[in-house]
Protein backbone atom coordinates (compact mmCIF):
# COMPACT_ATOMS: atom_id res chain seq x y z
CA UNK A 1 0.00 0.00 0.00
CA UNK A 2 1.27 3.46 -0.91
CA UNK A 3 0.08 6.80 0.46
CA UNK A 4 1.05 10.26 -0.80
CA UNK A 5 1.64 12.72 2.04
CA UNK A 6 2.98 16.26 2.44
CA UNK A 7 5.74 17.24 4.90
CA UNK A 8 5.82 20.82 6.13
CA UNK A 9 8.47 22.70 8.10
CA UNK A 10 7.72 25.82 10.20
CA UNK A 11 8.83 28.26 7.47
CA UNK A 12 6.02 27.00 5.25
CA UNK A 13 8.13 24.96 2.82
CA UNK A 14 6.65 21.62 1.74
CA UNK A 15 7.88 18.33 0.29
CA UNK A 16 5.73 15.59 -1.27
CA UNK A 17 6.78 12.14 -0.04
CA UNK A 18 5.38 8.63 -0.23
CA UNK A 19 4.43 6.51 2.77
CA UNK A 20 4.75 2.79 2.03
CA UNK A 21 3.41 -0.17 4.00
CA UNK A 22 5.33 -3.44 3.56
CA UNK A 23 4.89 -6.90 5.00
CA UNK A 24 8.18 -8.23 6.34
CA UNK A 25 8.19 -11.72 7.89
CA UNK A 26 4.49 -11.44 8.65
CA UNK A 27 4.78 -8.00 10.24
CA UNK A 28 3.54 -4.75 8.68
CA UNK A 29 6.32 -2.21 8.33
CA UNK A 30 5.70 1.44 7.41
CA UNK A 31 8.37 3.75 5.99
CA UNK A 32 8.74 7.03 4.14
CA UNK A 33 10.31 6.30 0.79
CA UNK A 34 10.02 8.43 -2.33
CA UNK A 35 10.79 12.11 -1.61
CA UNK A 36 12.54 11.54 1.73
CA UNK A 37 16.03 12.06 0.29
CA UNK A 38 15.09 15.52 -1.03
CA UNK A 39 13.56 16.44 2.34
CA UNK A 40 16.62 15.28 4.29
CA UNK A 41 19.09 17.05 1.97
CA UNK A 42 17.15 20.32 1.86
CA UNK A 43 16.92 20.35 5.67
CA UNK A 44 20.56 19.24 6.20
CA UNK A 45 19.54 16.30 8.38
CA UNK A 46 22.39 14.48 10.10
CA UNK A 47 22.72 11.30 12.15
CA UNK A 48 21.31 11.94 15.61
CA UNK A 49 18.85 14.66 14.60
CA UNK A 50 15.29 14.08 15.82
CA UNK A 51 12.23 14.78 13.67
CA UNK A 52 8.84 15.14 15.36
CA UNK A 53 5.92 14.60 12.97
CA UNK A 54 2.69 16.35 13.95
CA UNK A 55 -0.44 15.48 11.97
CA UNK A 56 -2.28 18.38 10.30
CA UNK A 57 -5.99 18.12 9.65
CA UNK A 58 -6.88 18.82 6.04
CA UNK A 59 -7.82 17.39 2.68
CA UNK A 60 -4.50 15.66 2.14
CA UNK A 61 -2.52 13.71 4.70
CA UNK A 62 0.05 16.20 5.97
CA UNK A 63 2.57 16.48 8.79
CA UNK A 64 4.45 19.45 10.16
CA UNK A 65 8.00 18.34 10.97
CA UNK A 66 9.89 19.91 13.85
CA UNK A 67 13.61 19.20 13.68
CA UNK A 68 15.78 19.05 16.79
CA UNK A 69 19.47 18.99 15.98
CA UNK A 70 21.68 16.46 17.74
CA UNK A 71 24.41 19.02 18.36
CA UNK A 72 21.97 21.37 20.08
CA UNK A 73 20.65 18.78 22.51
CA UNK A 74 23.94 18.08 24.23
CA UNK A 75 23.84 19.07 27.88
CA UNK A 76 26.76 21.46 27.65
CA UNK A 77 29.26 23.00 25.28
CA UNK A 78 32.56 24.88 25.35
CA UNK A 79 31.76 28.55 25.15
CA UNK A 80 34.19 30.44 22.84
CA UNK A 81 36.38 32.97 24.55
CA UNK A 82 35.86 31.62 28.06
CA UNK A 83 39.12 29.74 28.39
CA UNK A 84 37.41 26.38 28.04
CA UNK A 85 34.72 27.11 30.61
CA UNK A 86 31.76 24.76 30.26
CA UNK A 87 28.46 26.58 29.76
CA UNK A 88 25.08 24.96 30.27
CA UNK A 89 22.78 24.85 27.25
CA UNK A 90 19.15 25.90 27.63
CA UNK A 91 16.97 22.97 28.64
CA UNK A 92 14.68 21.37 26.08
CA UNK A 93 11.65 22.53 28.09
CA UNK A 94 12.75 26.17 27.90
CA UNK A 95 13.50 25.83 24.19
CA UNK A 96 10.08 24.26 23.69
CA UNK A 97 8.50 27.27 25.42
CA UNK A 98 10.05 29.61 22.84
CA UNK A 99 8.95 27.32 20.00
CA UNK A 100 5.44 27.07 21.43
CA UNK A 101 5.08 30.84 21.70
CA UNK A 102 6.41 31.32 18.16
CA UNK A 103 4.04 28.68 16.77
CA UNK A 104 1.08 30.85 17.80
CA UNK A 105 2.29 33.78 15.69
CA UNK A 106 -0.24 34.89 13.07
CA UNK A 107 0.19 37.51 10.34
CA UNK A 108 -1.38 38.46 7.03
CA UNK A 109 2.16 39.00 5.72
CA UNK A 110 4.34 36.08 4.58
CA UNK A 111 6.94 35.03 7.13
CA UNK A 112 9.50 32.36 7.94
CA UNK A 113 10.89 31.07 11.21
CA UNK A 114 14.45 30.40 12.35
CA UNK A 115 15.24 28.67 15.62
CA UNK A 116 18.68 29.94 16.62
CA UNK A 117 21.39 27.27 16.78
CA UNK A 118 25.14 27.57 17.20
CA UNK A 119 25.45 27.68 13.40
CA UNK A 120 23.27 30.80 13.26
CA UNK A 121 25.64 32.62 15.62
CA UNK A 122 28.30 32.70 12.90
CA UNK A 123 28.86 35.29 10.17
CA UNK A 124 26.29 33.83 7.76
CA UNK A 125 23.01 31.96 8.10
CA UNK A 126 20.76 30.14 5.68
CA UNK A 127 17.43 31.62 4.60
CA UNK A 128 14.62 29.32 3.37
CA UNK A 129 14.91 29.17 -0.43
CA UNK A 130 11.20 28.48 -0.85
CA UNK A 131 10.38 31.77 0.88
CA UNK A 132 12.81 33.82 -1.22
CA UNK A 133 11.66 32.23 -4.49
CA UNK A 134 7.99 32.66 -3.69
CA UNK A 135 7.79 36.07 -2.03
CA UNK A 136 10.70 38.29 -3.14
CA UNK A 137 10.33 40.10 -6.49
CA UNK A 138 11.94 38.56 -9.57
CA UNK A 139 10.35 40.63 -12.34
CA UNK A 140 8.73 44.04 -12.66
CA UNK A 141 10.99 45.51 -10.00
CA UNK A 142 14.26 47.45 -10.03
CA UNK A 143 15.72 44.78 -7.77
CA UNK A 144 15.38 41.22 -9.01
CA UNK A 145 15.98 38.49 -6.47
CA UNK A 146 17.31 35.85 -8.84
CA UNK A 147 20.02 33.21 -8.57
CA UNK A 148 23.51 34.71 -8.40
CA UNK A 149 22.35 38.12 -7.17
CA UNK A 150 23.08 39.87 -3.88
CA UNK A 151 20.96 42.56 -2.23
CA UNK A 152 20.88 44.55 0.98
CA UNK A 153 17.71 43.94 2.98
CA UNK A 154 16.63 45.56 6.22
CA UNK A 155 15.94 43.59 9.40
CA UNK A 156 13.71 45.61 11.72
CA UNK A 157 13.21 45.11 15.45
CA UNK A 158 10.95 47.68 17.10
CA UNK A 159 12.16 51.11 15.90
CA UNK A 160 15.66 50.04 14.88
CA UNK A 161 16.87 48.50 11.61
CA UNK A 162 19.97 46.62 10.47
CA UNK A 163 21.19 46.37 6.86
CA UNK A 164 22.05 42.75 6.02
CA UNK A 165 23.32 41.31 2.75
CA UNK A 166 21.15 38.57 1.24
CA UNK A 167 23.06 36.41 -1.26
CA UNK A 168 21.27 34.00 -3.58
CA UNK A 169 23.60 31.09 -4.31
CA UNK A 170 22.81 28.30 -6.81
CA UNK A 171 21.82 25.86 -4.06
CA UNK A 172 21.14 28.04 -1.03
CA UNK A 173 20.31 31.58 0.08
CA UNK A 174 22.10 33.23 2.99
CA UNK A 175 22.23 36.32 5.18
CA UNK A 176 25.84 37.46 5.08
CA UNK A 177 27.44 40.87 5.87
CA UNK A 178 25.57 42.54 8.70
CA UNK A 179 24.14 39.34 10.17
CA UNK A 180 26.75 39.21 12.96
CA UNK A 181 25.88 42.75 14.05
CA UNK A 182 22.18 41.85 14.11
CA UNK A 183 22.87 38.77 16.25
CA UNK A 184 25.11 40.73 18.62
CA UNK A 185 22.94 43.82 19.02
CA UNK A 186 19.85 41.73 19.75
CA UNK A 187 21.74 39.39 22.11
CA UNK A 188 20.39 36.32 20.34
CA UNK A 189 21.24 32.98 21.93
CA UNK A 190 20.86 29.31 21.12
CA UNK A 191 17.20 28.34 21.54
CA UNK A 192 15.74 31.75 20.70
CA UNK A 193 13.18 31.76 17.90
CA UNK A 194 13.02 34.55 15.30
CA UNK A 195 10.09 35.11 12.96
CA UNK A 196 10.97 37.18 9.89
CA UNK A 197 7.86 38.93 8.58
CA UNK A 198 7.97 40.48 5.10
CA UNK A 199 6.43 43.96 5.47
CA UNK A 200 7.95 45.59 2.36
CA UNK A 201 8.73 43.77 -0.89
CA UNK A 202 10.56 46.06 -3.35
CA UNK A 203 13.21 47.41 -0.97
CA UNK A 204 12.87 44.38 1.25
CA UNK A 205 12.14 44.98 4.93
CA UNK A 206 11.71 42.03 7.28
CA UNK A 207 10.19 42.74 10.68
CA UNK A 208 11.80 40.38 13.17
CA UNK A 209 9.77 39.04 16.10
CA UNK A 210 12.03 37.47 18.73
CA UNK A 211 10.86 34.79 21.17
CA UNK A 212 13.44 34.29 23.90
CA UNK A 213 14.55 30.93 25.24
CA UNK A 214 14.57 31.83 28.94
CA UNK A 215 17.69 30.81 30.83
Amino acid sequence: MRLDIILWVPDGSTWPVQYIFRTVKGHIRAEINKGWRAFSLDNSLKVGDVCVFESIKGVKVSFIVKIFRAAEDANCFLSPGTGGQVTQRPSSSRASTALGAASKFISENPFFTIRITSDHLKCVTAVPRAFVRKHLPKEGSIKKYTEGSAHTVMLQVANRSWPVKLILYPHSDKFSAGWSAFIRDNTLRVGDVCIFELIKRDDVVLKVNIFRCLT
